[in-house]
């Protein structure tokens, strides 16, 4: 039987902040890696890899770093302009969804992708939704705009359980289709970053198609040259829609 995202929804409701590498995330996980073991011929690993619980560290790092280049400027001119241009890098790597060599410098813990594949082939399907979750505060004082809220990822991460649950029990020959639960996307998508730098020889080599409830978790893989589809549900947010909205979707490249 495959796995109901009430099911899903149900059993994190005992994690509402799972922020990357603390307590929280790794029971949550490890809650989810016992369901998806418990699918027939699914291959379910866990990827360690090093992320910060969100991306206040890497923000901060921005603030000294420009600080500091105002300074180099009345030291010396040249200096400054340099610390500048890699200052400019840093913020566009981040703006765009790229990997920021700023991201894994302070508060790195130690957390990890939860993947689960079955099937095999050289057509390579990816369902991509994020572990981790949080909501914090700088201040209580300050207006909601200045305040870190990342909550109802839950939701996603039940219909994309759900939908993977159900394809994998009819997968066509010569396709692996691999449910990732991400870790460290809080903080620029870190955990997808290190996915990408630790399976780009398959990406490169397999006819990859990439899908996700989530338009922002896509901007690591498009700036790849990855083939990426963004699952719109018309504003309906209910598990169940989007478990099936994501479903539908494949089961037509399955038939094509």
């Amino acid at each position: 039987m495959a796995i109901a995202s009430k099911a899903i929804l149900a059993l994190l409701k005992e994690w509402p902040s799972r922020k990357a590498g603390t307590e929280a995330e790794l029971e949550a996980r490890e809650a989810l890696m016992a369901k998806l073991s418990g699918e027939y011929g699914v291959d379910v690993k866990e990827e360690g890899i090093y992320a910060p619980p969100h991306a206040r560290y890497h923000t901060l790092l921005l603030i000294v770093f420009s600080l500091i280049t105002v300074a180099l400027f009345f030291l010396s001119p040249i200096i400054g302009v340099i610390s500048l241009l890699l200052v400019s890098y840093a913020i566009f790597l981040f703006i765009t969804g790229r990997r920021s060599p700023l991201s894994l410098m302070v508060g790195v813990k130690v957390t990890a992708n939860l993947i689960g594949s079955k099937g095999v082939g050289d057509k390579h399907i990816l369902i991509l939704v994020p572990l981790d979750n949080y909501f914090d505060q700088y201040s209580d004082k300050l207006p909601t705009f200045f305040n870190e809220q990342e909550q109802g990822k839950n939701i996603d991460v039940a219909a994309s359980v759900a939908a993977a649950s159900r394809l994998w029990k009819d997968i066509p020959d010569g396709y692996e289709l691999s449910l990732c639960l991400f870790s460290g996307t809080v903080a620029g998508n870190i955990g997808i970053h290190q996915y990408i730098q630790q399976h780009n020889s398959v990406l490169k080599t397999k006819a990859v198609h990439i899908f996700s409830l989530s338009e922002k978790m896509l901007t690591p893989f498009r700036n790849k040259g990855l083939a990426c589809q963004f699952i719109d549900t018309n504003g309906d947010e209910s598990a169940t829609s989007k478990s099936n909205a994501l479903e539908v979707v494949i089961l037509k490249m399955f038939e094509a």
